[in-house]
């Protein structure tokens, strides 16, 4: 479950380069995660980078929630 997200945007990116966009795990304690990412171009040229807190809840949780498959 999403805490809070943060998203800073930079120039717009241009339509005929490639973007990569990756995320990773920043940090881990007990249930709680911290995320990262960023949309950047073939020369490293940062466009948007982002971040976010998340909680990661039981299969009872998200059942009392009634979400999922």
């Amino acid at each position: 479950m999403m805490r809070g997200m943060e998203s800073k945007l930079g120039s717009p990116a241009s339509v005929v380069k490639n973007l990569l966009a990756e995320s990773w795990l920043e940090e881990r304690s007990g249930r709680e995660l911290s995320v990262h990412s960023e949309l950047t171009d073939e020369d490293g040229k940062v466009f948007a980078q982002g971040s976010a807190s998340l909680v990661v809840l039981s299969q009872e949780q998200i059942d009392q929630m009634g979400v999922g498959a």
